[in-house]
């Protein structure tokens, strides 16, 4: 029997709402921004998360409405949309690895995860000419 992609997506999207809704204790029509922002700010007190983070969770989140109210499994507005971020720590400095860091992180790899994972040659790679 072949999946389409179509009953992927229902099946994918049914897990999830499934999930959401064992763990906000509430049927997913009920949830209000209200709730959304009080949800963010369990999480922030439970993790230790930066506000990009959070930006990131709430994004999913109205992803996943927005897909819900696009395929009918609801209806209305989505809850999320207008859902404030909670105060949160600062993102942090990230790191980037340069070339020579990447390089030697391939040559480390068992193959054929490393010709699996070579680079291309993109021209605005810094370092390169």
């Amino acid at each position: 029997m072949w999946i389409t992609r179509k009953s992927l997506e229902v099946l994918i999207l049914s897990n999830i709402l499934a999930y959401l809704k064992n763990r906000m204790k509430m049927p997913l029509r009920d949830f209000r921004t209200v709730d959304c922002e009080a949800l963010l700010r369990l999480v922030v007190r439970k993790r230790d998360l930066s506000t990009r983070t959070l930006a990131h969770i709430k994004h999913l989140l109205s992803g996943i409405f927005r897909y819900a109210l696009r395929t009918g499994f609801l209806n209305g507005v989505n809850p999320v949309r207008d859902a404030v971020l909670p105060k949160a720590k600062s993102p942090s400095e990230t790191y980037a690895y340069s070339l020579a860091e990447v390089l030697t992180m391939i040559e480390l790899l068992p193959e054929p995860a490393r010709t699996l994972v070579q680079p291309g040659d993109p021209p605005a790679l810094p370092g390169r000419q």
